[in-house]
């Protein structure tokens, strides 16, 4: 419940304005612009936090939108910041400690619900792994910004998401958070006449390259696809309609422009995940067909190799045929094949501490020592600072080992099995729909992240985490009563 504002509130307000007003003019007497300008940002500053205390949802939801716009700042010993959606998580989570009562009490069957616990045994692997990490300090800031990320876009959000359209919110939110960073990417590639090359700094200041950028974007494309083309009583009215489709149009081309190829390969799931659904293909004719491929692919190894080794497609040639066509060139494409080193440290950091890994966040400082020179290429690094194992599922098994894969994995097949039982199972139109739809933006995710790592990276761990708060919500407040 939230309070309502009473009359120390309105004095309050009334000094802090006249506060705020004496301070402008007298930046405007001693013509000190930049002490004006950071007055003006302090505006809708600090009616956001005088929110937190009025209106917790309004501010929860805020959150969602700034973390696109959020900019990577670097601190004092060799610690980073996301300015402004970290100090908003801060202070919601602080908010949470402290002032319990305003916050929407949780559903108790959240807290049993076998998703929730599988994160946080996730968390309680990680905290034993930063006790045995080879870099204590990093693997307890991860772990702890990783616990946050549950807390917030999670557990928080799922207490809202009894309600579809604060679902669709969520989302959409996020999506409006995302003009500022396209347009501005957008205005910059012009300038490099949006050549695949420049694409990789094309997102920056607010992503740090275009593979996390092409990511946040395929999660979001299928909710504003929902909102243009299909008819509910969320998109009544023409004008919302246009709006939602212009979203989508800006969006939908900015991921072309990405040049992220794992993106685009991604975004292929949605389609088949599309047929699956219609014709409620089971789960057993799914596993039957990939023995098959499995099967082929171990028979004919040899030519199925052969012919790979003559693709010479390379991916920063500007061609979008090449760039497509490059996803295959594992001999000399430089991204694929520091990609293919990345993951063979991986493997063998994973050998050389199976159960308990390396610690959360060590990839980037311990895989060098694992590297083969026969394997690097040029721009493979021994220093720590160029990213992770390039793989999500892989960088699990290094830092954490067996037991933290085995645990990321479980995350993923239960929600896939909740979404199933609800897809195949319920008479409920929407239920259904909102659920294909959600899963529709994890399927991408799943696949990119073979390619890639983005755990660690507010921009892809909201979407995730509230991704996953969606499918419980829809599963304890809409299945469970339905059934």
């Amino acid at each position: 419940m939230n309070r309502k504002p009473g009359i120390r509130f309105y004095a309050a307000a009334a000094l802090v304005c006249l506060g705020w007003l004496a301070l402008f003019e007298y930046s405007l007497i001693t013509e000190n612009r930049l002490f004006m300008w950071g007055l003006v940002a302090s505006v809708p500053f600090l009616l956001l936090i005088a929110s937190l205390f009025f209106d917790p949802e309004f501010f929860l939801f805020s959150i969602i939108f700034f973390v696109p716009l959020s900019v990577k700042v670097d601190l004092p010993g060799g610690f980073a910041l996301s300015l402004i959606s970290e100090i908003l998580m801060a202070l919601i989570c602080g908010f949470l400690v402290l002032q319990t009562g305003e916050i929407r009490k949780a559903d108790r069957r959240i807290f049993r619900y076998p998703l929730f616990v599988i994160l946080m045994a996730g968390i309680a692997w990680d905290l034993v792994c930063c006790v045995m990490s080879s870099m204590p300090l990093v693997s307890v800031k991860r772990t702890f910004i990783q616990a946050v990320y549950i807390l917030v876009f999670f557990y928080l959000f799922f207490l809202y998401f009894d309600r579809p359209r604060n679902i669709l919110r969520f989302y959409l939110l996020y999506a409006l958070g995302m003009i500022l960073p396209i347009l501005n990417g957008m205005a910059w590639h012009s300038q490099y006449h949006f050549n695949s090359q420049s694409s990789y700094y094309m997102p920056q200041p607010f992503f740090i390259e275009h593979t996390i950028y092409g990511a946040t974007l395929a999660f979001i494309l299928p909710v504003l696809y929902y909102l243009t083309f299909i008819p509910s009583e969320y998109n009544r009215g023409r004008i919302k309609r246009v709006g939602f489709g212009l979203l989508l149009l800006l969006c939908f081309t900015a991921e072309f422009l990405s040049y992220s190829r794992a993106a685009w390969l991604s975004l292929l799931t949605i389609p088949a995940a599309l047929v699956i659904f219609y014709f409620r293909i089971r789960p057993v004719y799914l596993i039957a067909l990939l023995g098959v491929l499995v099967l082929v692919w171990v028979l004919n190894t040899g030519p199925i190799m052969d012919f790979i080794s003559r693709i010479e497609s390379r991916s920063n040639r500007g061609n979008l045929r090449e760039q497509v066509v490059s996803i295959a060139n594992i001999q000399t494409d430089i991204s694929n094949v520091e990609r293919i080193n990345r993951w063979k440290c991986a493997l063998r950091m994973f050998l050389a501490r199976p159960l308990r890994g390396f610690g959360p966040g060590t990839y980037q400082f311990q895989y060098g020592q694992f590297q083969v020179r026969s394997e690097m290429t040029r721009i493979s690094t021994y220093h720590g600072e160029k990213g992770n194992a390039h793989s999500e599922y892989l960088g699990k098994l290094a830092e954490t080992g067996l037991p933290g894969f085995l645990i990321y994995l479980a995350a993923i097949f239960y929600t896939l099995f909740t979404a199933w039982k609800i897809i195949f199972r319920t008479k409920d139109k929407e239920l259904r729909t909102f659920t294909i739809l959600i899963m529709c933006c994890l399927l991408p995710y799943f696949v990119h992240t073979i390619f890639n790592g983005f755990a660690e990276h507010d921009k892809i761990a909201s979407l995730y985490y509230g991704s996953l708060a969606a499918v419980a919500a829809l599963d304890i407040y809409r299945f469970r009563k339905g059934s």
